[in-house]
């Protein structure tokens, strides 16, 4: 059986059949939620904000033209409404930060040599730790990135920015990924060289 594309459901939707945009829910949820958590780094307010996203795309299909693809359209929403939530509780201390599926993909992976030596969890471990010390703006871009999968053009519709200004600061977020994820390997690994260096 095909499966309908995105933009079939919403005209699926549009046409009367609310189910199918259960479709969409199931398709985007996940995706939706990780995105708004690397933003918030609390569970809580990134579900709420994940559903206020789909209330609101649900209520705005009428006005989706479909100059660009649902996913990048919708992921505006939930990056907005993310926003609207960090603007609203005052960029208060926020909690750990839970990044599905994150792939590693950054530069030169292999000069951090803990792949050989850790499990896969402690490494992906590490990498949470590490990202939850990025500033809000590297984490969503790293987050549409790596996560979602999305190209520079996509990233440049959602956070509403040059592709230049993406490009700048994708290389800028995989630096300092990288450097934390190290600092985080050399301190759990050798805490006793950590404490004398410091």
């Amino acid at each position: 059986m095909r499966e309908y594309t995105d933009e079939e459901i919403v005209q699926q939707v549009r046409g009367g059949d609310i189910n199918a945009f259960g479709i969409l829910v199931s398709r985007y949820e996940q995706k939706a939620f990780s995105l708004a958590l690397s933003i918030l780094k609390d569970r809580t307010l990134a579900e709420d904000a994940a559903q206020e996203a789909f209330v609101k795309a649900y209520k705005g299909l009428k006005k989706y033209r479909g100059g660009s693809a649902f996913g990048t359209w919708f992921y505006r929403i939930v990056y907005n409404c993310s926003l609207s939530k960090l603007d609203s509780q005052k960029r208060r201390s926020m909690r750990e930060v839970e990044i599905d599926a994150l792939d590693m993909q950054l530069p030169e992976r292999t000069t951090l040599n803990p792949a050989d030596e850790l499990e896969a969890e402690d490494f992906r471990e590490i990498v949470d730790s590490a990202l939850t010390e990025l500033p809000e703006k590297y984490r969503a871009a790293l987050t549409l990135y790596l996560v979602d999968d999305l190209s520079y053009e996509e990233i440049s519709d959602v956070l509403k920015m040059p592709i230049g200004t993406v490009k700048t600061r994708l290389f800028r977020a995989k630096n300092q990924l990288r450097e934390r994820v190290l600092a985080i390997y050399r301190h759990e690994r050798y805490p006793s060289n950590a404490e004398d260096t410091q």
